[in-house]
């Protein structure tokens, strides 16, 4: 078998322990987020909601709760009641374009 290391500053996990029916290392976290950035957008989502931020926060920006609206058409970014979901999913964003993002 070839094994070569990982290249430094990755921001996924290897799946190579459950590949071969290991189970994951305890003290290994996993993002519950999905986070992402291109051009002026930056945008992160976890399993109900998806958070988009452009030209850093000036917008124009998005909030969608998935299980209400999985074809994300209505935009609650202006919704009070969604301002603790979009500072959590925000907070997301800025730790990882801290760690990993150019």
């Amino acid at each position: 078998a070839l094994s070569m290391p990982a290249p430094a500053n990755l921001c996924g996990k290897s799946y190579l322990w459950l590949a071969t029916g290991k189970s994951l290392p305890k003290k290994q976290k996993w993002r519950k987020a999905v986070v992402g950035h291109y051009k002026n957008t930056d945008y992160a989502r976890v399993e109900r909601y998806k958070v988009v931020i452009r030209d850093g926060g000036k917008g124009p920006n998005e909030t969608y709760d998935l299980s209400s609206d999985p074809h994300e058409r209505t935009n609650l970014a202006d919704n009070e009641q969604y301002v603790d979901i979009r500072n959590s999913l925000g907070g997301e964003i800025a730790k990882w374009k801290q760690g990993f993002s150019s």
